[in-house]
This record gives structure tokens, C-alpha cells and sequence, in this order.
């Protein structure tokens, strides 16, 4: 019974030690910032980098054009230079441009 009393003791005193009331000071709350920040910039920086870097390889390697679908059909290689290059997968990709296109403009008025 003492061990059982003393281990719940220990265990309040380890969860009461590592609570902070106050919460965070305002420098870390800011360093906390900046480190989602960073993580949200290659979370969504990557894969738009990565999309631009086969397109480029698709302009300059081969006689395809922006509007058309492109297929790998070997596995990439070291000369393929993606930031996440895939050995076992065969790519199939379409690459557009919107430049040159009419544009969709939202109205701010009753249909009729």
C-alpha cells in the first residue's frame, strides 16, 4: 500500500513539475512561430518546386509542349534532378499554363 502511495506521489510531482501555469513566454511562443512557418514552407514549397523541375526537364529533354501529357516510361535516374526522385515509379504528368487564357471574373450583383 506505501508503494502504491508512494509511486502516485511521484507521478503528481513529475506531471506538477513539468506544467507551466503561466504557459509559454512570448520568445518561445515566437521561435515556435518560425519553426511552423519553416516546416509549412517545405510542406508546400516542395512539391511546387519538384512540379516546375520536371516541367523543365520535360521543355529542355524532350519535344513536348505546355498543354501536353508527358509519361516517363523508365524510372528516373541521377540525371533526372527532382528534389524527391521516385526509382521505382514511372511518371505521367500533365503540364498547363493559364497564361494566354481568358479568365472567370466573379460578378458582385443579382443574376438576372
Amino acid at each position: 500500500m506505501r508503494r502504491l502511495a508512494f509511486l502516485t506521489a511521484l507521478i503528481a510531482l513529475a506531471f506538477a513539475s513539468c506544467s507551466n501555469a503561466a504557459g509559454p513566454s512570448p520568445l518561445r511562443l515566437n521561435e515556435r512561430l518560425m519553426e511552423r512557418r519553416a516546416v509549412e514552407a517545405v510542406v508546400w514549397g516542395m512539391p511546387a518546386v519538384n512540379y516546375d523541375l520536371m516541367r523543365q526537364e520535360m521543355l529542355t529533354k524532350t519535344g513536348a509542349k505546355v498543354g501536353e501529357v508527358i509519361y516517363w516510361g523508365r524510372p528516373l535516374e541521377w540525371r533526372n534532378q527532382t528534389l524527391t526522385p521516385n526509382p521505382d515509379a514511372l511518371y505521367f504528368m500533365v503540364f498547363f499554363s493559364n497564361q494566354g487564357r481568358a479568365r472567370c471574373s466573379r460578378s458582385s450583383g443579382g443574376g438576372g
